[in-house]
């Protein structure tokens, strides 16, 4: 099924959806948070599940970590 088309766009809304909410929670137990880092990392989080088929947890969060290290070396060789 082509990505951006009929089916596979409903699919999309439930899967962020889901996703936000499960952050929702996750920050209404924390309290007090950075929101641009958290953002960053629910934006980070729908991305891979939906681009790259990524549902695993451990498969996002090693991802995500590749993905945030690489964009501090880039914001430091920039300064």
């Amino acid at each position: 099924m082509p990505a951006f088309h009929g089916p596979a766009l409903a699919n999309y809304l439930t899967t962020m959806e889901d996703i936000t909410l499960s952050y929702l929670e996750k920050w209404e137990s924390m309290g007090s948070f950075t929101w641009f880092g958290e953002l960053k990392q629910l934006t980070f989080e729908i991305a891979s599940t939906l681009l790259m088929g990524q549902n695993s947890l451990c498969e996002r969060q090693i991802h995500q970590h590749y993905y945030l290290t690489s964009a501090q070396t880039d914001k430091r060789r920039s300064e």
